[in-house]
């Protein structure tokens, strides 16, 4: 009797501190990491990353070329931004007015030019570099300006045809308010000239026709209306 109380006495604690850590780890008082599920979602939702939201660029642009202007042309491009650097833009300028006088050169002519620039920085502000291709119907004769000083055999004939031209140029865009910049813009296109030949500006015999290889200075200043 004496031998069964001592083993009643020794295993009685053991059993109750095995009975007590159980139902500490089953009502979840410990777990790996001493995280609880709400501080395990907090940190995953820190990880998340917040999506950057870029400033709006213009993407389209009505422009106008104040040097076309004053060569008595009135002429028009549209540009729009394709990509973050890049736009494409389309340029049309046309010359009707006839020449009654020859004290002034003739210059009248249709020109169409696509072109594709790059964007240092991004579209529609600071330099780019430019590439465009370039078609023309003419009839000029007379004058040093605006070509005439280039191609001096213009000083006594007329010449009717059509011309093909590519080239690069650089140029630079400052803003001046909401929705107005203005940029200018300087290059060289290098193209192929067809026509007929006359022997004065308003009429006279034909020479026939001719070829030759031109070069096309292109220089502009730009009044830009953007639309977002």
């Amino acid at each position: 009797m004496t031998l069964l109380c001592l083993l009643v006495c020794l295993f009685a604690p053991i059993a109750s501190g095995t009975i007590q850590a159980n139902n500490v780890f089953s009502e979840g008082e410990f777990s790996e990491g001493e995280f609880s599920e709400e501080e395990f979602s907090a940190e995953e939702s820190d990880e998340v990353e917040t999506p950057v939201r870029r400033k709006p660029v213009e993407i389209i642009a009505l422009k106008n070329n104040l040097l076309y202007d004053a060569a008595a042309t009135p002429n028009l491009s549209v540009e729009v931004a394709v990509a973050p650097r890049w736009t494409l833009a389309l340029t049309a300028g046309f010359n009707p007015f006839p020449l009654k006088d020859d004290k002034y050169p003739k210059w009248r002519h249709l020109l169409v030019m696509p072109e594709a620039r790059y964007w240092f920085c991004q579209t529609f502000y600071r330099d780019f570099l430019s590439i465009d291709l370039m078609y023309s119907h003419f009839n000029a004769a007379g004058g040093k300006y605006p070509v005439g000083w280039l191609y001096p055999s213009l000083m006594d004939y007329r010449k009717q045809g059509d011309l093909v031209a590519a080239g690069a140029a650089y140029g630079w865009s400052w803003i001046l308010a909401p929705h107005w910049s203005i940029e200018v813009e300087g290059g060289l296109n290098v193209g192929y000239a067809w026509y007929d030949e006359y022997e004065c500006k308003q009429c006279g015999e034909s020479y026939g026709k001719k070829r030759q290889l031109v070069l096309i200075p292109r220089f502009a200043v730009n009044i830009i209306w953007q639309i977002r």
